[in-house]
């Protein structure tokens, strides 16, 4: 595995959240620029592409990332957090993915009707 970072995440919160789990999974990081296309425009549909796009791979237990992700986007920020976060993340790395093959679908016609669904498939 080509490497260029390893992120572990020593402690989550549990389901009460005053106590606290030990380590559960590792993010490992693929390419230099994927912590930036995650978390700049931060939805559950760049993280879901970061990682079919293997910008990042799950070492441990998929369904805590899940757990993590969900804890992330129902945090409350204010403008100036936004706004550091923003700086922070404009400081990293900004490069393309890697080719691997693999690029989102080119779809025609209505949303969900026969034949477009058939071609997504």
């Amino acid at each position: 595995m080509n490497c260029c970072a390893s992120t572990q995440i020593a402690s989550l919160p549990c389901g009460s959240g005053t106590e606290r789990c030990g380590e559960r999974f590792t993010l490992v990081l693929k390419n230099p620029g994927a912590l930036r296309k995650m978390f700049l425009e931060p939805s559950e549909l760049s993280l879901g592409e970061a990682y079919i796009y293997d910008d990042f791979d799950i070492e441990g237990d998929i369904a805590d990332v899940f757990e993590l992700a969900d804890h992330l986007f129902s945090q409350k920020l204010r403008v100036t957090d936004k706004l550091r976060f923003g700086s922070l993340l404009m400081k990293l790395p900004s490069t393309s993915r890697p080719q691997n093959g693999r690029r989102p679908a080119e779809l025609d016609g209505s949303p969900h009707s026969k034949d477009r669904d058939h071609n997504a498939i």
